[in-house]
């Protein structure tokens, strides 16, 4: 009940989606302990407990769906935006638009011409 008026609030972490999905599981209400810890996996996908105890709620699923193979470039897709999570992805754009611009400054300066177009 307190987690759901967290996550109601708008606050979104995965600790609390994961505390959530260990509640439901606790409760035997394996599918929504399944929602909650997909959930807490989308915001860390490198946790060993989110992963551990999402692989353990599969395991009770009774009605397995059989879901048609993915298009190649989704399934890629899926695993570049799960092989990092949103701070490393947002370093790792910091670093590449950091590079672009000091590239960029780099060809202006270091052009023939370069400095004389500069200063008039």
């Amino acid at each position: 009940e307190w987690y759901r008026k967290i996550v109601d609030s708008g606050f979104e972490a995965s600790q609390v989606y994961y505390n959530m999905g260990n509640c439901y599981y606790k409760q035997d209400r394996t599918g929504l302990a399944v929602l909650y810890y997909e959930k807490a996996r989308k915001l860390n996908p490198n946790d060993r407990e989110i992963n551990e105890n999402l692989q353990l709620a599969n395991l009770k699923v009774k009605d397995r769906i059989e879901l048609p193979p993915q298009f190649f470039l989704f399934a890629w897709w899926d695993q570049m935006m799960t092989f990092l999570n949103i701070s490393q992805l947002a370093r790792l754009t910091l670093v590449f638009y950091v590079t672009a611009i000091a590239l960029l400054i780099a060809l202006f300066f270091l052009r023939p011409g370069g400095m004389r177009r500069a200063t008039l």
